[in-house]
């Protein structure tokens, strides 16, 4: 009896260690990024295919909540202004054989200043893909 009990203790170490979910950011998912953490990025759209290409393309690390598995997905980044403020953005993303399809849909607002916007989506990784960007713009402009 105590050689079964441990035994399926060690058993049940052995499964937990060998949890293959490292809490990966599922794909399809968004971060905006706050004004200053894109700065130094040029407006334009940016396939990123691993954490070193990151740091050299925004010269800062990944966001703690972008834990992307760059063996299976890239990171596909968007960066543009607006000539008024946004009150708020919203994205939507898909993906067709080789194309990232990227909506943006924006609330804007005259009354307020200049402003830059930059957003990124987890997305499957595939060879040579081609990105396909639509911006949606709502309200006072």
């Amino acid at each position: 009896m105590r050689f079964l009990i441990i035994f399926l203790s060690v058993l049940s170490i052995a499964l937990t260690a060998c949890d293959d979910d490292d809490n990966f950011t599922p794909i399809g998912t968004t971060h905006i990024y706050q004004t200053s953490e894109a700065d130094n990025l040029e407006d334009g759209t940016y396939v990123v295919n691993s954490a070193e290409e990151y740091v050299r393309l925004m010269n800062a690390r990944l966001p703690s909540d972008l834990n992307v598995d760059f063996k299976t997905e890239a990171l596909v980044i968007v960066k543009g202004h607006e000539t008024s403020g946004i009150d708020d953005i919203s994205v939507q993303s898909s993906r067709d054989i080789s194309t990232y399809n990227i909506g943006i849909s924006m609330s804007l607002n005259c009354f307020s200043a200049i402003e830059h916007w930059c957003v990124a989506v987890v997305m499957p990784a595939v060879a040579n893909p081609s990105v396909v960007v639509d911006i949606e713009r709502n309200g006072i402009q």
